[in-house]
C-alpha cells in the first residue's frame, strides 16, 4: 500500500481566505485529484512527482499533469 501525506483542507467563507496566506503546489493538487476521481473511476492509480497515471481494466491509460503558472 502507497504512503499518502494527508493534505489540510478547511471551509472557510471568501471574506476569511482573503487574511489566509495560503499556498499550495501541483503535487497537493495532483493528492486531490486522485482522491477524488477514485470515487468515480476504478482502475489502477500510480503518482509521481510530476503526474497521476490512471489505468483501467479496458486497457485505457491516462496520464495527468499539474504545472503551476506564474
Amino acid at each position: 500500500m502507497e504512503n499518502i501525506e494527508p493534505v489540510e483542507h478547511f471551509n472557510a467563507t471568501s471574506t476569511e481566505l482573503d487574511k489566509v496566506n495560503w499556498v499550495c503546489d501541483s503535487k497537493d493538487i495532483l493528492r486531490d485529484i486522485k482522491f477524488y476521481i477514485r470515487e468515480y473511476y476504478i482502475g489502477f492509480y500510480n503518482e509521481d512527482s510530476e503526474s497521476l497515471t490512471i489505468k483501467f481494466n479496458n486497457g485505457q491509460k491516462f496520464r495527468v499533469v499539474v504545472t503551476e503558472m506564474n
